[in-house]
């Protein structure tokens, strides 16, 4: 580690709404694609947990990632699966998706110019007691 470190946790309900969540839309002989609300919805949460870590300056160069997810435990997670602690999330969002659109926002909120700077990215999942965000990004 070279650089510039951010990192930060929130504890919220993470949105399950990833930017697979659009829609075709016509637009007279064309179409195109649309957020949806539920998206609108989620990425209006993420700028909300985000905005507070953003940077005083954009990371530069080579950035390695690391995002852990936490949701509330199912209503089927029997309490003998809980008192073990977290377990890992194996239903949607995917990690890939679920990365995107947190890096999309954070672009946008100035973290960092453009999210094809990540060369490294670690993304867990979590059914969890503390649900939330966990991240860090590491310039190189």
């Amino acid at each position: 580690m070279n650089g510039r470190v951010v990192q930060g946790s929130a504890s919220f309900v993470p949105p399950k709404t990833t930017h697979h969540s659009k829609k075709i839309a016509r637009m007279g002989k064309f179409s195109r694609l649309v957020d949806t609300p539920e998206l609108t919805s989620a990425r209006e949460v993420w700028m909300a947990v985000l905005r507070p870590f953003t940077p005083s300056a954009p990371l530069v160069g080579a950035i390695r990632a690391h995002v852990a997810l936490t949701w509330p435990w199912r209503k089927g997670d029997a309490m003998r699966i809980r008192k073990e602690g977290p377990i890992p999330c194996t239903v949607k969002p995917d990690c890939d998706n679920a990365a995107k659109t947190i890096f999309d926002i954070m672009a946008l909120l100035g973290f960092f110019s453009n999210d094809a700077q990540i060369y490294s990215l670690l993304v867990t999942k979590w059914f969890g007691d503390k649900p939330g965000l966990q991240f860090r990004l590491e310039e190189e």
